[in-house]
């Protein structure tokens, strides 16, 4: 007889046992899923999985769409093309950019009759270009006059001098006057170390 009920004991406990599991897994699965990060192998952002538990357990994700990669697009600069600061700066250093401006500005005809004070010409911009530059007023015949410095020291239309404003002096502005010269071009060549190499000139009419 002992076989018998420690036989039917175990039956009990044993079916005990799977009724108690039974209960859990359907209770858990019944009231809330086990949530897991996962990581997803797509690309996407990492969603949570939820993994229900039972015998085969099942797995539900949202599908997502990876990310499209898309490839910069280059500067202008990168592509060789200078920006208009870039080309100003280059010409500037190339001398691109001088011009002759003029007391009183925007003249072109000198009155001999008046001082070397009244009319100056400035060659501009130099500040940063370190140049040297030859002078000349050359009238229709090709005649060169001599002309002035701010300090009133003669420059020699031959010889490069560092002096980046002229004046026509008075003995000069006599001889034009003598000579019946109406017109002549006022010019400066300019050269320095880092390549510039330019002449800019500018008409002048002269009147009694």
């Amino acid at each position: 007889m002992a076989p018998a009920i420690a036989s039917a004991t175990a039956v009990i406990v044993a079916a005990t046992r799977r009724m108690a599991r039974t209960g859990r897994v359907a209770t858990r699965s019944a009231a809330s899923p086990i949530v897991r990060p996962t990581i997803s192998t797509s690309g996407c952002p990492v969603r949570a999985m939820a993994i229900i538990a039972g015998p085969h357990e099942a797995t539900h994700h949202t599908p997502c769409t990876a990310p499209i990669r898309t490839r910069a697009t280059p500067s202008p600069s990168r592509r060789g093309t200078r920006t208009p600061w870039q080309r100003s700066s280059a010409d500037h250093f190339h001398g691109g950019d001088l011009q002759l401006a003029t007391t009183p500005k925007k003249t072109s005809t000198v009155k001999l009759a008046d001082g070397p004070e009244s009319f100056k010409a400035t060659i501009q911009p130099v500040n940063d270009l370190a140049p040297t530059m030859q002078w000349r007023l050359t009238d229709g015949a090709g005649r060169h006059y001599l002309l002035l410095n701010i300090q009133d020291e003669i420059i020699d239309p031959s010889i490069a001098t560092t002096s980046t404003v002229v004046k026509i002096g008075r003995k000069t502005r006599d001889l034009l006057q003598s000579r019946g010269v109406a017109d002549a071009v006022l010019s400066v060549h300019v050269v320095n170390r880092i390549g510039v190499d330019r002449t800019v000139a500018m008409p002048l009419t002269f009147t009694p």
